[in-house]
């Protein structure tokens, strides 16, 4: 299947609580060429949270900045955060530590989408 045909299947697991299917379809996603701010805007509404490390990571490792319009999809205090780590890694002249970085930066939201799946899950078996 097309990446398109698997975000609706990925809707439609979530909306049912299928969370088999949004374990698929989330596997299937992950594997394709998908842009990194649509990766991280996606990462909160589907619960997770390695879309939302491996998004912000690309953007890190971009020669340019985000653009206007990536920060307006991202968000103010996401935004922020991405360029404090993008920051680091000009300053250390380094892209060894970005995941890491990236980790530190983004904890709360990071664990705030581990316990939204959980919650996904609980609730798909009630």
């Amino acid at each position: 299947m097309k990446t398109d045909e698997w975000f609706s299947v990925l809707k439609l697991a979530k909306m049912s609580y299928f969370v088999d299917l949004h374990d698929l379809a989330v596997e299937n996603i992950t594997t394709q060429p998908v842009d990194p701010v649509q990766r991280i805007v996606l990462a909160k509404e589907y619960y997770v949270a390695d879309w939302l490390q491996t998004g912000c990571v690309e953007l890190a490792e971009r020669t340019l900045a985000p653009s206007v319009q990536d920060v307006g999809r991202i968000g103010c205090s996401r935004s922020t955060l991405l360029f404090h780590v993008r920051e680091k890694r000009i300053a250390n002249d380094s892209e060894g530590y970005i995941d890491s970085w990236v980790q530190t930066a983004f904890a709360e939201e990071l664990k705030d989408l581990e316990k939204q799946y959980q919650n996904f899950i609980n609730d798909g078996l009630r």
